[in-house]
């Protein structure tokens, strides 16, 4: 296990433990240094470094276990969550194990935010229908269970499409902040096209069509996903 590895998942943990206390502020303050870590772990790496990484982080990949069939919303997160970290993203047929491709500890970083970011997605949705409980339209256990469960998938599909929006315009702000970043993107791309030219055909995975039945709980979820702090630099910081 890296040392980026190994901080990541402390502040995650600590993160973690200011939710569960109810301390909002502070949990999220973790989560906004989750973030900045990733970046700026590859975006301040000099041509030295970028080297030895090529030399001793060999491309390869990162899966993280999912114990459902395909799930839209969780692949928009993993795809964003890839690209922002520097990585390739595919799934493993019928299932939603997401799989990060990409140098040790790029690929390490990115499972590790994505892991994060579906456990504050998955926190913020059963919290938003506790609340709604009382507006369920429907007195029959199941049909209520079944609105429920309809409401939920909706909800966390805005919230993957709120933050997926977010990670990918910060980094072309990023990118665009200096030459070094861009040629650096170009650089970790072209390793990256060949690996999976070599071993996926140059195939790359698509996300499953999303289909919305709730737009309130679309928006709800939206929101959410669009107050996560995600701010990864000092220049963005308004």
């Amino acid at each position: 296990m890296t040392s980026l590895t190994e901080k990541l998942q402390k502040l995650i943990a600590h993160e973690k433990s200011a939710r569960a206390i109810g301390n909002v502020e502070e949990a999220e303050a973790f989560a906004a240094k989750v973030a900045e870590i990733l970046f700026k772990h590859n975006l301040s790496m000099s041509d030295v470094e970028v080297k030895e990484q090529e030399q001793t982080e060999p491309i390869g990949r990162e899966c993280v276990q999912g114990n459902k069939g395909r799930t839209v919303w969780m692949e928009i997160l993993a795809s964003a969550v890839a690209k922002s970290c520097f990585c390739r993203w595919s799934i493993i047929k019928s299932t939603s194990t997401q799989i990060f491709i990409g140098r040790t500890s790029d690929r390490e970083a990115a499972a590790a935010l994505y892991g994060h970011l579906l456990g504050c997605a998955t926190r913020m949705c059963n919290g938003q229908k506790r609340e709604l409980r009382e507006r369920n339209p429907y007195k029959d256990a199941y049909e209520r269970a079944v609105w429920a469960r309809k409401w939920g998938q909706d909800f966390l599909a805005g919230f993957a499409g709120a933050v997926a929006q977010r990670l990918g315009a910060q980094q072309k702000q990023l990118e665009a902040s200096s030459s070094s970043a861009t040629a650096l993107v170009l650089r970790k791309n072209k390793a990256l096209d060949e690996f999976m030219g070599a071993h996926y055909g140059g195939k790359r995975a698509r996300a499953c069509k999303l289909t919305v039945a709730s737009k309130s709980a679309f928006l709800h979820g939206y929101a959410a996903g669009s107050a996560v702090n995600l701010k990864t630099n000092p220049a963005l910081r308004g």
